[in-house]
């Protein structure tokens, strides 16, 4: 019977013991809290309020029931918007933007802006077939401006051909009037001599 009582005896020491133990565990527990990466903790104290100072990624202590903490998460986040709008031409255009943005303590308003991209924009088809024909309309104008730029250099040739000939008809005369028809029958000479050579490679 006394190791009966001895053994309960134990038991009862170690169940209180377990007991503390657990208790003890279950108040360190709860006076613990983690702030994982990409996070910030912002502590409200219930006697001083909230504290300025934030607290970095980690595992932290804290006063049970006197301090709670507010965990935010500061990672850059992506907000997209999209709008359908009209022009003052009252064409519609869809537009979609991504904002990257991240939590932060800004003077005015708690918001650092990274990043703020395009990334759709379309019109209408009104405003797309509009466009499109501007682009014919304009290549058009420049086909047409390639033409009569054209036409002039070749009225200038013919021109400028004409007065060549006109000089030199010209200079033949003189050539004659001052030398006699020494140098017509030249050239007729230089002539036959081209028909006799162009004759023997036919």
């Amino acid at each position: 019977m006394g190791s009966n009582q001895a053994s309960v005896s134990f038991l009862t020491n170690l169940a209180r013991g377990a007991f503390s133990l657990g208790a003890c565990a279950t108040v360190l527990n709860a006076s613990m809290y983690t702030v994982d990466g990409g996070e910030r903790a912002v502590i409200f104290d219930r006697l001083r309020g909230v504290l300025d100072k934030t607290v970095e990624e980690g595992t932290h202590f804290l006063v049970q029931w006197l301090q709670k903490p507010f965990i935010y998460d500061i990672r850059m986040k992506p907000h997209m918007f999209s709008s359908i709008s009209g022009t003052k031409d009252l064409h519609i255009v869809n537009l979609t933007l991504r904002v990257l943005s991240k939590p932060k303590h800004a003077r005015d308003f708690n918001i650092e802006l990274v990043d703020v991209a395009i990334l759709h924009l379309s019109y209408g088809a009104e405003f797309s077939r509009a466009a499109e024909q501007k682009q014919v309309a304009q290549q058009e104008a420049e086909r047409s401006s390639y033409v009569v730029m054209k036409a002039d250099q070749e009225r200038c040739v013919v021109v400028i051909r004409a007065e060549g000939e006109s000089e030199a008809a010209k200079l033949i005369s003189e050539a004659t009037a001052t030398a006699g028809m020494g140098l017509i029958k030249l050239r007729r000479i230089e002539a036959s001599r081209e028909l006799r050579s162009s004759g023997d490679e036919i």
